[in-house]
């Protein structure tokens, strides 16, 4: 166990890492600690009930990462899943976070800044917090009822870009009998017709 309180737990494993074997030998050591230290993490809950909640909450946490990052090998062992799975948690000291995409071509890891700003004193009325994977029209409306709150006057618009466009964004508006203003985002397929441009037989 001692590897675990080093600097860098891949510096200290010592293996070879172009050796596919090692990794995967490596990892299933480490899956197996896990794993016994989540049992002892349920013996501990039912001896200190007092911090059963903050055991909890760590053990869960220590659950998702193993599901999302590793599978089992049909022959024994484990391996790293291919691919990266929705919603991962990219880092434990702070599990809110998420990789995120400025463009196709650049990403970054972290949140997102959704800000609310009255368009004649440019005067910021809103802000939230979203997860660096999250649509930016999310929390579209708090943002709306947060502005009021702070100006003490109702929104009489909402104006966003195509983010804001979309039809479950307008929708939500629609059903407050609130007004959005925002350019419907385009839709590609290719060199083809988008699916919701096609009629109907």
């Amino acid at each position: 166990m001692a590897g675990y309180f080093g600097s860098s737990l891949k510096g200290e494993a010592g293996i070879d890492w172009d050796d596919q074997k090692q990794r995967e030998q490596w990892l299933t050591q480490i899956v197996g600690d896990a794993r016994r230290l989540l049992s002892l993490a349920e013996k501990v809950k039912q001896e200190h009930g007092e911090q059963a909640e903050a055991i909890e909450a760590d053990a869960a946490l220590l659950r998702r990462l193993i599901a999302q990052d590793v599978e089992k090998k049909s022959a024994g062992g484990c391996q790293v899943k291919e691919g990266t799975e929705k919603d991962r948690i990219i880092s434990v000291h702070d599990p809110e976070m998420r990789h995120g995409r400025k463009s196709a071509s650049k990403k970054f890891n972290g949140h997102k800044a959704a800000v609310a700003v009255d368009i004649e004193s440019q005067l910021i009325t809103g802000v939230e917090v979203l997860p660096g994977n999250a649509g930016d029209q999310e929390k579209a409306l708090e943002l709306v009822e947060q502005s009021e709150r702070v100006m003490q006057a109702e929104v009489q618009e909402t104006v966003g870009d195509c983010a804001y466009g979309g039809g479950s964004t307008r929708r939500a508006f629609a059903e407050q009998n609130r007004r959005l203003t925002a350019k419907v985002p385009a839709i590609n397929n290719g060199e083809c017709f988008p699916r919701r441009s096609l009629p109907s037989i």
